[in-house]
């Protein structure tokens, strides 16, 4: 519920009442509720009391002042009261309560979960993928459909990545065009490519239209969509466990056959996002870890094309329920680390030993070694101090050429075999350059749990 919407229906209660009926309102012995925020009820004070010194003001040419004092210092007692009991009857309904607390939607095939508002106006989603064959441009899926108020997604992928230059496509719902345009696209080894497009603008749709997709010259069957699932916290929409001040929250969606598919949720402050809940080892024998109701490992099957770090798809192939997943550690990515300026000597020829100290995200970064390799290259030694006994410990980073500057610069790097944790880095230089300097960013943090799913 938008805050004029609660002042409304509060000023409607209060001026169906009049000032007898305030009055009475001193004398109520008001139950034990949920405090007022401060905010609505300076809000209402001042409306209310805005509408006293009117009605104060009428009644000045039949009243002497200090009637109007007196009638304005009763309207003022009887306020706070008012306030109190109108917001009670208000909240008090659980329908009513809840939309005054904002909801979580979980959007499927896009792998993440979003604030609402207004629970009155809900996403439609796919909640599993959909295949497509296109004789232009092989087979294709339809990862995800988002459908709301303000506008919608779709998310396609597929075999061919000829299939990315169809900056378009369209979605029919009843019979009437929307034409979405391609957002950004991406393709990686053996043609497998991944587009995603936008529509802006209002979409009415209401759960029962007839729904497709026109993508060049291919159309698709009748798409199913639903209502997003709703839910006032992670814990609402799966499985949870909470450590290190972090929440988990796996999503279970069967998929065709024996496969199923989970869905990895975690919130983080703005910037910071999970880059790998162990799919792949965070270091040396440390990743997650899937089982059946039996305790029998499950095999998570690899990615194809591209990485999908929160995104786990298996096989049931036992018939079992009751799966549990546990994950040792995941590591985040801060992209919001403010960045931090590091100028290192390069010597003429051979390698000079260094000490100069940094951090980055409250994390120390020691370097300590620089040996040119030949004219137009320098190896860095470098310490991010990385221990594995630690809650959280600094992996490794990017480096960039100017501060705050959202691509990085070039360079390679060397991580330890045990740790993965970074140890050194050649970077571009010139002849006869005396300094090189570069930003840390973008910090690679290893948080430690366990996080123990179970019931999945």
């Amino acid at each position: 519920m938008s805050r004029n919407e609660e002042d409304k229906e509060i000023m409607a209660w209060l001026e169906k009442l009049d000032p007898q009926e305030l009055n009475r309102l001193q004398e109520v012995d008001l139950p034990e509720s949920d405090p007022i925020d401060e905010t609505v009820l300076q809000r209402i004070k001042k409306r209310t009391l805005a509408r006293v010194e009117l009605e104060a003001q009428d009644a000045q040419t039949v009243r002497k002042r200090a009637a109007r004092k007196r009638l304005r210092l009763k309207w003022a007692a009887a306020l706070c009261l008012a306030v109190i009991v109108g917001g009670m009857l208000i909240v008090s309904s659980p329908e009513a309560r809840a939309q005054l607390k904002k909801a979580l939607q979980y959007i499927p095939g896009f792998g993440y979960v979003k604030q609402i508002d207004d629970v009155e106006q809900p996403a439609y989603v796919m909640d599993k993928p959909f295949t497509l064959h296109s004789e232009e441009h092989g087979n294709m899926t339809v990862d995800g459909i988002l459908l709301q108020r303000t506008g919608g997604q779709v998310l396609l992928s597929g075999e061919q990545a000829s299939a990315v230059i169809v900056k378009s496509l369209t979605l029919v719902i009843d019979q009437v065009n929307y034409e979405f345009k391609q957002s950004h696209a991406s393709w990686a080894g053996g043609g497998v490519w991944q587009a995603e497009y936008y529509y802006e603008g209002s979409i009415p749709y209401k759960g029962q239209d007839k729904v497709w997709i026109k993508f060049g010259q291919t159309s698709s069957e009748l798409l199913p969509l639903t209502k997003a699932m709703t839910a006032s916290d992670l814990a609402g929409f799966g499985s949870s466990d909470s450590q290190s001040g972090i929440q988990i929250t796996a999503v279970v969606t069967p998929l065709d056959g024996n496969s199923s598919k989970i869905n990895l949720l975690t919130q983080l402050p703005e910037g910071q996002n999970v880059d790998s809940y162990g799919k792949q080892p965070i270091e040396a024998g440390l990743e997650l870890q899937l089982t059946d109701g039996q305790g029998r490992p499950i095999t998570v099957k690899p990615d194809s094309g591209f990485v999908k770090s929160s995104e786990l798809l298996f096989e049931n192939t036992n018939g079992t329920k009751d799966h549990q997943l546990i994950i040792p550690a995941i590591s985040i990515k801060d992209a919001g680390a403010k960045h931090v300026k590091v100028i290192l000597p390069v010597p003429e020829e051979g390698a000079q030993d260094i000490h100069v100290t940094s951090q980055i995200a409250g994390f120390p970064v020691d370097f300590t070694r620089v040996e040119r390799v030949d004219a137009k290259s320098v190896r860095v030694d470098v310490d991010t101090h990385y221990n594995s006994a630690e809650q959280k410990s600094l992996q490794s980073y990017r480096l960039f050429e100017k501060k705050n500057f959202g691509f990085g610069m070039s360079y390679s790097w060397k991580i330890n075999e045990t740790s993965m944790a970074i140890e050194s880095m050649s970077l571009n230089v010139e002849p006869g350059q005396k300094e090189v300097t570069f930003y840390l960013g973008e910090p690679y943090i290893v948080v430690r749990g366990p996080w123990v799913l179970s019931g999945l």
